[in-house]
């Protein structure tokens, strides 16, 4: 590789420094986050490393105007992780942090990976499939609506908590917030300030979680329905579901990026973790659940995994096999989610090979 250019990007500004193969800084560029902006860099780009490679840190996020530009001009773009800069901070703490340093940074973790992601997820250089494009504004739009409507549950609670005895005695037991926000927005007023003040709040609180309820649902019938449209036979598989299979393929992207089932299990931290010391011969080395990888894809196999142990027959097979093995019950967990991965992953590269695949005439 001749040369890299690495990007810290902002909401208003840009930074970047190039780097010659061998580590050498060529020169610095700061600018504005702008169509402007972006072509003066590209025009510094090219008088001072004509051809080089870009690593943005962030390229679908604060990145992505400049991403778009130079995957239009051609250029080779990847993705930086943030944790990668973080860690390499940690370990020089005399440098300081500055844009600059960032920038230099970045370029040198493309420097010491040459095969870092590209950027949008995809398997190599080009824009994002817009299908998928789109059904990552869904999902992210769905978790903003479902965290808004648990924040407003919660407050319910408390206004729930302060009514009078007399008035709570009235409400439907359970734990659900739900049904017991309906029945109190029904409830007369009793002409005491501050009770009355809670009641007007929580009909005002029960009108805005019928919004967010609807808003969610027709979300959740969107994201379907552009699951069928992708032609995904993900959500087929037992405990995933179409929410599931959504959030698998936003977070995936293309799965030709892995190179095997294995860099798949890695990347979603299913793969396991050596946890032995001083095993005697013959007795088993133990491994344990693994920290690292996409917590979202971890916590969706991890979801999957514990539906299946409930309710799906071979999965139980397997752990009643297990445990008289001398497997642990976190054990088995641990394996059935790495089997799980290896499925996922099988899934959607056949899900990619038909897609692909020429009609026959």
């Amino acid at each position: 590789m001749e040369a890299v250019i690495g990007v810290d990007p902002h909401k208003h500004v840009l930074s970047a420094v190039a780097l010659d193969g061998r580590g050498g800084q060529l020169g610095q560029w700061h600018g504005r986050a702008t169509r402007k902006g972006i072509r003066e860099l590209q025009t510094w780009a090219a008088r001072l490393a004509p051809g080089a490679g870009w690593a943005i840190e962030g390229s679908n996020f604060l990145g992505r105007s400049l991403a778009l530009a130079l995957v239009e001009a051609g250029a080779d773009v990847r993705d930086v992780c943030p944790t990668r800069t973080a860690n390499r901070r940690q370990q020089r703490p005399g440098r300081g942090k500055s844009d600059a340093v960032d920038a230099e940074a970045i370029a040198r973790e493309f420097l010491a990976h040459p095969h870092l992601p590209c950027a949008f997820k995809v398997a190599a250089t080009g824009r994002p499939d817009p299908a998928r494009e789109a059904l990552a504004v869904l999902v992210r739009t769905r978790h903003q609506v479902v965290d808004h409507h648990r924040r407003l549950l919660n407050e319910v609670e408390a206004l729930l908590s302060e009514l009078p005895a007399r008035l709570v005695e009235r409400l439907p037991g359970g734990s659900k917030t739900a049904p017991r926000l309906v029945a109190a927005a029904r409830l007369r007023l009793t002409g005491e300030r501050p009770t009355d003040l809670r009641l007007r709040l929580l009909r005002s609180r029960a009108r805005a979680e019928r919004a967010l309820a609807a808003e969610r649902d027709a979300l959740e019938r969107e994201i379907t329905q552009l699951l069928a449209e992708l032609g995904t036979t993900l959500p087929g598989l037992f405990g995933l579901g179409p929410l599931g299979a959504a959030e698998v393929l936003v977070e995936v992207g293309d799965p030709r990026r892995f190179r095997s089932a294995d860099a798949f299990a890695s990347y979603t931290g299913t793969a396991p973790i050596p946890a032995s010391s001083a095993e005697a011969h013959g007795q088993p080395v133990h491994h344990r659940l693994s920290r690292y990888g996409n917590r979202r894809l971890n916590s969706v196999l991890h979801i999957m995994a514990v539906t299946r142990l409930r309710t799906h027959a071979e999965t139980q097979a397997f752990v009643a096999r297990a445990l008289p093995a001398g497997k642990s019950a976190r054990d088995a967990l641990r394996i059935i989610k790495r089997r799980l991965a290896r499925l996922v992953w099988l899934t959607m590269m056949r899900d990619l090979g038909r897609a692909v695949s020429p009609t026959p005439p």
